[in-house]
């Protein structure tokens, strides 16, 4: 009889799966993926025989079911005269590979558990990693759409400043702030077209247990369950992926949120001068959020394998 899963952690609900890891990690695990899987179980002559092959996964279709078969010995049993031939076949899904992986690699003490930050400070770039989380969305692109809002609603307003009625340099200036107001909201606007139109994003985790450390998952579109990633935000997740980068609390630098776009090209004094133009339209009566551009320290960054519940 096959081992059952028992811990009901094992029983994941995937709401983001990168489906390529996953195979790519079992094939290199199971040295190789084949496509066909039947298992036969035969009672000839009274002589009852079961057998059970290597695993064996259907590759076709990333988002298909997939027969496999596990590892197993033959076994010889005498006891009827009857003769029965029996063929199943045992389907798997995406989701219930990953659990398998997740399971293979914890037995094999490749899966670190991050609980604190005594945890945190054994973190290498490249270990497994897993851990507890409250998801927000990226604050660089929410900071801009609000933004983006805010300026949309205030420039009406300001064309009324430009009114006929106001004569000479109060109007001069006025419009000439009405100018540079509109070339600044097409570059805000064009930088937000530039963060949502990427094939990845970053979400933004807040590990549990009061350890104060920050996660940046570089995730990308195509693997959220349903092409949805807002399910995932204010929701509490575990998060099962790669290290790729950390950040400790002796570090003097942090995780840019900026070097993805074209602005991760500037250096900070250009983004300096784009904060003070946004101070500036704030002097003008619109309550401007602060707009975030990093994530300071404690903090790792993660490739993720899987974001479930």
């Amino acid at each position: 009889m096959e081992k059952l899963i028992e811990d009901s952690l094992d029983l994941c609900i995937p709401i983001y799966l990168n489906q390529q890891i996953v195979f790519d990690l079992l094939a290199i695990i199971e040295d190789g993926l084949s496509d066909v899987t039947t298992i036969k179980t035969s009672i000839i002559d009274s002589e009852r025989k079961s057998a059970s092959a290597g695993s064996t996964i259907g590759l076709s279709n990333l988002l298909s079911l997939f027969g496999v078969s596990f590892s197993g010995s033959l076994n010889q049993e005498r006891d009827t005269d009857e003769q029965t031939e029996l063929s199943k076949k045992k389907i798997h899904t995406p989701s219930s590979l990953f659990s398998k992986l997740r399971i293979c690699l914890k037995e094999k003490g490749l899966v670190h558990e991050l609980l604190s930050i005594e945890d945190f400070n054994k973190l290498e770039s490249g270990m497994f990693v897993e851990f507890k989380a409250i998801l927000t969305r990226n604050p660089l692109i929410d900071s801009i759409e609000r933004i983006t809002q805010l300026m949309e609603m205030a420039l009406p307003l300001i064309e009324e400043e430009t009114h006929p009625s106001i004569k000479g340099k109060r109007k001069e200036n006025t419009s000439q702030n009405k100018n540079e107001n509109e070339i600044l909201l097409s570059k805000i606007k064009g930088l937000s077209t530039e963060l949502n139109n990427s094939k990845s994003t970053e979400i933004i985790g807040q590990i549990v247990g009061g350890t104060k450390i920050s996660a940046v998952l570089s995730a990308k579109s195509d693997f959220f369950i349903n092409q949805n990633m807002e399910e995932l935000i204010d929701g509490e997740y575990r998060i099962f992926g790669k290290v790729i980068r950390t950040i400790p609390l002796e570090s003097t630098v942090s995780i840019n949120l900026l070097r993805k776009t074209s602005l991760g090209l500037l250096n900070k004094q250009f983004i300096d001068e784009f904060c003070k133009i946004l101070e500036g339209i704030q002097e003008q009566g619109v309550e401007i959020p602060e707009m975030v551009t990093e994530i300071k320290k404690p903090a790792i960054q993660v490739i993720p394998i899987s974001i479930f519940t």
